[in-house]
């Protein structure tokens, strides 16, 4: 596994690691999404502020478009449903965030943004936002993390960027 966002000293921050299977299905489909954005669901588990992803689920949107994808809730709770009830499925398994593409190299948008925010009050628990961005070569694609932690009483809902290095496998 690769860690999307080191941890730097002895000061334990949170990150997004990707199993190679999770990092490669990214890969794969953002190369796919030249002409409009695809996305879905990471799926895994939290260890204390960190996400570690096994796995993703596409969830097709028939509306997406060059420069939107929403991410329909009846299709991802059937996605995800089905995964997790795949024999042997690990019990510790489950949704940990979002993921999506954008077909050109931009990291997550004020929308996304907006819309992680609203992911962690609607879980109150910390979650996870890839954006797949795809390079003006159709081939590089980078990967752009974001974590938000659950929020607690006195706190403002904030993210974090988490850069990974360009892959080009």
């Amino acid at each position: 596994m690769r860690r999307a966002g080191p941890n730097q000293g002895n000061q334990r921050r949170s990150g997004i690691t990707l199993t190679d299977q999770a990092r490669q299905a990214l890969i794969a489909v953002a190369r796919r999404s030249a002409a409009i954005e695809r996305g879905g669901l990471l799926v895994g588990f939290r260890e204390g502020s960190n996400i570690l992803v096994e796995d993703i689920l596409e969830v097709p949107d028939t509306r997406a478009g060059r420069t939107t994808y929403l991410r329909r809730e009846s299709p991802a709770r059937a996605a995800l449903d089905a995964y997790l009830a795949r024999p042997g499925t690990d019990k510790l398994v489950g949704y940990v965030g979002e993921w999506h593409t954008h077909p050109q190299p931009v990291g997550p948008s004020a929308v996304d943004e907006a819309a992680m925010r609203a992911m962690v009050r609607a879980n109150r628990r910390t979650v996870g936002l890839i954006v797949a961005a795809l390079d003006d070569d159709l081939r590089t694609v980078q990967l752009h993390g974001l974590v938000s932690a659950a929020p607690t009483p006195w706190t403002r809902v904030a993210g974090r960027w988490v850069e990974t290095s360009p892959q080009t496998a």
